[in-house]
């Protein structure tokens, strides 16, 4: 049998693109990582280009506002001045009756991200809570939980009972909140309230997310991988 230089170099191909798209379906599973400050958050980005929105304009209260950045935020009911921005901040509360404040707050990003963070005031412990889902399921991180590496008391905690409705926090911690992916990605999170009978109340400003970098080895590869795909559509001579 004669094998020619051409049909080696098509087999090599045709061999790069299916290693290239099986490790894109059957990589590792991702991992998300909580960080209670920014530097460490920054670092952990590596070379990921960052939006940041300090919310300085200030964005009427809606069941769906976008922010600077581009973020829909969006509420199911609206009540007190949830959803909103105002006084550089952003304010929500989350009850999980739904009664005294919307169950969620749902952040739609304009492109998938593998990262993203906030600093935050007046959170109670043990109350409000995110859910992000970068592809390895759903996971949730409370923010006081997240943050009280750095949090630091902006008053009591104690709720202030508005009968015959739920527990209210009004006042509460201060703290940075950030998470990054290893290798998943998401566009959307999930604000709630994880503690029922309870409406907390808090702020989110400073907001920053990121998009992951494309290495030039995997433009390459990526690109060895297109090749390799077309060139096996071809007719065989």
């Amino acid at each position: 049998m004669v094998v020619n230089g051409e049909d080696i170099l098509k087999t090599f191909v045709r061999c790069i693109a299916v290693l290239y798209f099986a490790g894109c379906a059957g990589g590792a599973q991702a991992l998300v990582t909580s960080y209670d400050n920014l530097s460490d958050w920054t670092v952990a980005l590596g070379n990921a280009a960052v939006v940041s929105d300090p919310f300085d304009n200030d964005i009427g209260q809606g069941g769906a506002i976008t922010f600077d950045s581009g973020v829909l935020s969006t509420v199911w009911g609206l009540f007190l001045f949830d959803n909103s921005v105002s006084l550089g901040s952003f304010h929500m509360a989350v009850s999980p009756e739904g009664v005294y404040a919307t169950p969620y707050n749902d952040w739609f990003f304009p492109h998938p991200v593998f990262a993203f963070g906030f600093d935050f005031s007046e959170v109670a412990p043990g109350l409000a809570s995110v859910v992000i889902d970068d592809g390895s399921g759903p996971d949730s991180f409370e923010l006081y939980a997240v943050g009280t590496g750095n949090a630091s008391s902006a008053g009591s905690a104690n709720p202030a009972s508005v009968a015959p409705g739920p527990s209210v926090y009004l006042l509460g911690y201060s703290g940075f909140a950030g998470f990054v992916s290893d290798s998943g990605s998401f566009s959307a999170v999930r604000f709630y309230n994880q503690a029922p009978g309870t409406l907390d109340a808090y702020n989110l400003d400073n907001l920053v997310f990121a998009t992951r970098v494309p290495t030039p080895g995997t433009l390459a590869l990526f690109s060895l991988g297109i090749a390799g795909l077309l060139w096996s559509t071809k007719r065989s001579p």
